[in-house]
């Protein structure tokens, strides 16, 4: 919720972190459990020729395991027919393929995990556009566009002892956007140039972490967890404006940047008597992108909550406060002059800073029916 969230989580969870469950094999299974779905469609346009556009979607999965292993293996496709006039290319296709595999055994377990998509979704302009009377509008764009993205992940947990848990996580993340022009626009006589876009980076994730925890008297318990985390983000970029997409292209703009990305953490929870918890933690980062003359960032955080059973209702009351930064885009801090501006360097470029607090009241009935109600109170400067 909101910064409180950016002590274990880091500075890109500013403005709060969403955790995803992803599905893993069920060793309870005695044999694969096979899903398959389809669905055909309609898409309904308004122009003549293109009122009702075929589309089609496929998924496809499979996952089983055993008392060690568990595994869980698909893929999908969907295709969406012209739905543009005007020789527009609005043609969109998508294809995706995922898999992961988790193994435990003793005091040791170990999750993999992969997965790619490849998003044909042409840049596509308004055919309400072509009649408004500005020339550089008249036309459509007749730019295919093709992306990818590729993420790879694994993590090995270790619980040698009882109150003792170290958690060593790598993730890797490619994404790759080509655009190129198949046709001149000719919106005037002129205008025979032709727009070619590509745009690839890889983001590192490297973490590693470990968590204390037991009773520390009759009716108190406390976890204590540290870690490190540190990623790694290329971009490079080249687009060019010119009478060709091939070959030796023209007017051609070349950008790269490296960010890297260095935090420490500690965050620690003591709770008492079954009913009150107190929660506290302290996260420092360090940023390629930070001016050189800033100090490393400390974020600190803060939280209470009492829950109590009242019949079948558990109620849980909770109030939390912190603090989290986000990064300057890359290059921000540097020098840049061209013909039409200037960007001042600035060796004393910090983070965006976002603090504040919120509160709230969660409500369970059995296991059919909750409720939450959450107030939040951020600041951004």
């Amino acid at each position: 919720r909101g910064p409180e969230a950016a002590a274990i989580y880091g500075s890109d969870a500013i403005g709060g972190v969403t955790q995803i469950f992803t599905k893993r094999g069920d060793p309870s299974l005695s044999r694969p459990q096979v899903d398959l779905t389809t669905a055909l469609g309609i898409v309904q346009t308004p122009y003549d020729g293109y009122h009702d556009v075929p589309r089609q979607m496929y998924n496809a999965g499979v996952r089983g395991g055993s008392s060690d292993i568990g595994y869980n293996f698909g893929g999908n496709y969907s295709f969406t027919n012209s739905y543009i006039p005007a020789g527009e290319i609005s043609k969109q296709s998508n294809i995706g393929a995922y898999g992961g595999m988790r193994y435990a055994k003793g005091v040791l377990s170990a999750d993999v995990s992969a997965r790619f998509n490849e998003w044909n979704t042409p840049q596509v302009q308004n055919p309400e556009m072509f009649t408004v009377g500005i020339p550089s509008e008249a036309k459509p764009f007749y730019t295919p566009t093709k992306e990818t993205g590729e993420g790879f992940g694994g993590r090995l947990q270790a619980t040698p002892t009882p109150w003792l848990t170290t958690t060593a996580t790598l993730g890797v993340d490619l994404f790759s956007s080509d655009a190129s022009q198949a046709r001149r626009r000719l919106t005037t006589p002129d205008d025979t140039l032709l727009v070619v876009f590509d745009q690839d980076w890889t983001r590192t994730n490297l973490g590693l972490n470990g968590s204390i925890h037991g009773a520390i008297a009759p009716g108190i318990n406390g976890i204590l967890t540290a870690g490190i985390d540190h990623y790694s983000y290329p971009i490079s970029q080249i687009s060019s404006y010119g009478p060709n997409t091939s070959g030796t292209l023209s007017s051609t703009s070349i950008q790269k940047t490296l960010t890297t990305n260095t935090g420490a953490f500690v965050q620690g929870q003591l709770g008492l008597f079954d009913g009150l918890y107190l929660t506290a933690g302290l996260r420092v980062e360090a940023n390629t992108e930070f001016g050189d003359s800033l100090r490393a960032p400390i974020s600190p955080r803060g939280g209470l909550s009492y829950v109590r059973q009242i019949g079948m209702t558990t109620v849980k009351v909770r109030g939390s406060y912190g603090t989290a930064i986000r990064p300057p885009n890359a290059g921000d801090k540097l020098f840049f002059s061209s013909p039409y501006s200037v960007q001042l360097g600035n060796p004393h470029l910090g983070p965006e800073r976002q603090f504040g607090g919120d509160a709230g009241v969660d409500l369970e009935v059995g296991q059919r029916l909750s409720f939450s109600a959450t107030s939040y109170n951020q600041t951004a400067i």
